[in-house]
């Protein structure tokens, strides 16, 4: 089973590791769907783009942590 996060921020950066300074992959747009990952850390979620493009969004940006 896959579990999804919906973004709920306007446009959530997703950078490529947890860190507020990290490079930033890609954005997701409001009401994107992202697959959650193993690997969290804390205030992050690891996340794969429907485009196969991953990375770690806030889980301030998504709902349904």
């Amino acid at each position: 089973d896959k579990r999804t996060l919906p973004v709920t921020a306007a446009a959530a950066p997703i950078p490529e590791s947890p860190s507020e300074g990290a490079p930033v992959r890609f954005r997701a747009a409001q009401g994107v769907i992202l697959e959650l990952l193993p690997g969290q850390e804390p205030g992050w979620a690891k996340v794969r783009h429907a485009s196969g493009q991953q990375g770690y969004i806030r889980l301030r940006d998504v709902w349904g942590q």
